[in-house]
């Protein structure tokens, strides 16, 4: 037999012999790892890829699954609910010749955080004021930054992955920590780059609820609603299609522009600088192929790749960048969550929204130009319609939470805003007897020259800390607005100016940095309101032709 036939035959005995090639062994998404936390009472997806047809098996606590890799080498079980324990735990994956040996699983709640900066702000921005103590039972996970046209199926490495000729702003200001997340437990070193409204929730939960937490954070500085929402369902819904329509025309003209760019930067390099010819500027577009505002891009490389790891709910910190289109953000807040419901297939799971705080100079009088066509104020107003009409969602004020002559854009002060996240979910998830929100205005009755106002979630009473109580203006049939006198009458509030003698409308915390000044009992803040609809600036003026 000659030398040829020989190895021939070796190689055919071995491959006979050997296990499965390497791009064939048996894998899970980066998501799983040492120091995990699984979902407590609930049955837990475990999945990854395989070589099609192997046979994969999971065993956790006793228990064993098994199960065979799809024609396109994909696999899922589900493990049988657990209850919460702190006791590490082993997961293993064996597939054909090789084995997935994750160490100090526990069981517990899982949570997911999302949103842009103040979200992503972290902890580290409240070092005056925080004191981190180490947790081995509550767990952090931080999801790298990915921008994707199509849907992803695992965790990706972020800011990396991009040619640098695609971003043509600086990257998020809080994401560069993001790049090869794992689970961490918390320390000082892990909680201080971590987001601190997440952090903030995740202590909180875990102090009340003795069980191991886990949060994942996938927020993006920057990043608008629309990104987080699948295209089908931006095409869908009438007020949404022109985000849909800007994007795809947008992939049309978006290398047209890059080649003609490079060409004009090429010309100027050949002759165009040595006669002091100006050298080309990058074009910037809002959408382009490659950018985290655009429509489901971050959909598609942050949150796809998370679905269906088990999570109990979701806490939101968004709007910012969206703020100026809140009549939009009426619709696309609750498509957004319908989107990620619907795509997770774990039923109407708790989605919580963080109202946004105030920004900027408060406004002298209500006829002050940023008053009354303050854009962040509807843009209160459609989050607070979005935690009215979608189920089991809820709202959490923050006008408190920022100096009322000059409030920053990313308010230091995020400890309230992650501890009252953590109250609304002890009341509605975990069924504790605890006060979750602050007054909400229920109805407007005119009485004479006054207008008596109710609200809901007094708590027992309304207080103003000793203060004077600011923040209402009241306005008659002329449409302008004077500041208000109230007046506290147990769970109503009774306001009027000698400058409006028939009331027709009360505003309450309205403006980019509002007056405000009630809390009940529990020290919540009193929600922002009109019972008026006479504007609505944000919504677009379409010209008829005649």
């Amino acid at each position: 037999m000659g030398i040829w036939s020989k190895a021939c035959l070796l190689g055919a005995i071995g491959a006979m012999l050997s296990p499965l090639p390497v791009y064939g062994r048996v894998k899970v998404i980066a998501l799983f790892g040492n120091h995990m936390v699984l979902q407590r009472n609930a049955a837990d997806p475990v999945w990854g890829t395989a070589a099609p047809g192997e046979v994969v098996r999971v065993s956790i606590a006793g228990e064993h699954v098994r199960t065979v890799a799809d024609a396109k080498g994909k696999w899922m079980v589900k493990l049988a609910p657990m209850k919460a324990t702190a006791r590490p735990l082993t997961l293993r994956i064996k597939g054909a010749g090789h084995t997935i040996t994750i160490t100090d699983v526990l069981v517990g709640e899982v949570w997911l955080s999302s949103g842009q900066s103040n979200m992503s702000y972290p902890l580290g921005g409240n070092r005056p004021q925080v004191k981190v103590t180490p947790d081995p039972e509550l767990r952090l996970f931080h999801v790298p930054f990915v921008s994707a046209r199509y849907p992803k199926h695992n965790i990706d490495t972020g800011w990396k992955s991009f040619p640098r000729k695609y971003w043509p702003v600086p990257q998020p200001l809080f994401n560069k920590h993001s790049v090869n997340s794992q689970w961490q437990l918390c320390t000082v070193k892990s909680a201080e780059p971590f987001s601190a409204v997440a952090y903030f929730f995740a202590r909180a939960l875990q102090e009340k609820l003795h069980v191991p937490v886990g949060i994942i954070n996938n927020s993006v500085s920057g990043s608008v609603a629309q990104a987080w929402t699948s295209l089908q369902t931006l095409k869908s819904i009438p007020r949404l299609r022109p985000l849909y329509d800007q994007y795809q025309n947008q992939l049309h003209w978006y290398p047209i522009q890059l080649k003609e760019y490079q060409q004009a930067l090429a010309r100027w390099r050949a002759t165009g600088k040595a006669r002091g010819v100006k050298k080309p500027q990058p074009f910037y577009y809002g959408y382009t192929p490659f950018y985290w505002e655009d429509p489901a891009h971050l959909l598609n490389g942050m949150l796809i790749p998370l679905i269906p790891y088990r999570i109990r709910g979701v806490i939101w910190y968004q709007g910012e960048f969206n703020a100026g289109y809140a009549w939009q953000y009426r619709k696309l807040l609750p498509a957004m969550i319908a989107d990620w419901r619907k795509l997770w297939g774990q039923g109407n799971f708790p989605f919580y929204i963080v109202q946004l705080p105030g920004v900027g100079t408060q406004a002298a009088e209500p006829q002050d130009k940023t008053w009354k066509e303050d854009r962040w104020s509807e843009l209160r107003e459609a989050q607070a319609h979005a935690a009215r009409i979608v189920p089991n969602s809820g709202l959490v004020v923050t006008i408190d939470t920022v100096p009322a002559k000059k409030a920053p854009l990313h308010p230091a002060r995020k400890r309230p805003v992650g501890e009252r996240l953590a109250l609304l979910s002890l009341a509605k998830v975990y069924h504790q007897k605890v006060a979750y929100s602050g007054p909400m205005f229920v109805k407007m009755k005119i009485q004479g020259h006054k207008a008596r106002l109710y609200f809901r979630h007094v708590d027992g009473k309304l207080t103003s800390h000793g203060k004077p109580i600011v923040g209402f203006a009241i306005a008659g049939k002329d449409h302008r607005f004077y500041w208000a006198h109230a007046v506290i009458s147990g769970p109503t509030v009774i306001v009027s100016s000698t400058r409006v003698a028939q009331p027709m409308a009360v505003r309450y915390g309205w403006g980019q940095n509002p007056q405000h000044s009630l809390f009940n009992k529990a020290g919540l803040p009193m929600a922002p309101f009109r019972t008026d609809r006479w504007t609505e600036y944000s919504k677009p003026v379409i010209k008829k032709r005649h």
